[in-house]
């Protein structure tokens, strides 16, 4: 059984998911499928700091799926986050500002991510896909706080 992460509908197959995220969601392109792929496999291990298996999900990701600049964007965004959260450090990395944000204060950084996205979008996709990445980050913390 798989999950809609838009509106929790579950079905039995991945093909069934991904018909209903193009009929009901608008979700139609490879971009808009990997986020939604990240965002229900990939953040909750982050959120449950399985340091090994997030970052096994990622080098496989890689090897699937860096062949264009906006994956390789997306991908190395990610890896950013990993090692933020694993390693820690002397400074404050911003994902861990983005844990402390309330409801509101992460739905206006999402809407940065966003603004960010879109203007770079037609230009840059390595920045677009990074920016997305953390669209994508924001929207997983708005619902299930990590």
């Amino acid at each position: 059984m798989v999950n809609c992460l838009l509106c929790e509908k579950r079905f039995e197959t991945q093909r069934g998911l991904f018909s209903h995220l193009i009929r009901v969601h608008d979700v139609r392109d490879q971009k808009q499928r990997f986020s939604l792929y990240v965002i229900g496999d990939f953040f909750p291990l982050i959120e449950k700091r399985s340091w090994t298996k997030a970052e096994e999900l990622l080098q496989e990701m890689k090897k699937e799926n860096s062949s264009t600049d906006w994956m390789l964007g997306y991908l190395l965004a990610l890896e950013g986050m990993v090692s933020a959260l694993k390693e820690g450090g002397s400074i404050e990395p911003y994902i861990f500002s983005l844990k402390r944000c309330n409801y509101q204060q992460l739905q206006e950084e999402q809407n940065g991510f966003s603004e960010f996205n879109k203007l770079l979008a037609p230009k840059k996709d390595f920045d677009a896909a990074y920016f997305q990445a953390w669209n994508d980050l924001t929207y997983y913390m708005m619902n299930s706080k990590i």
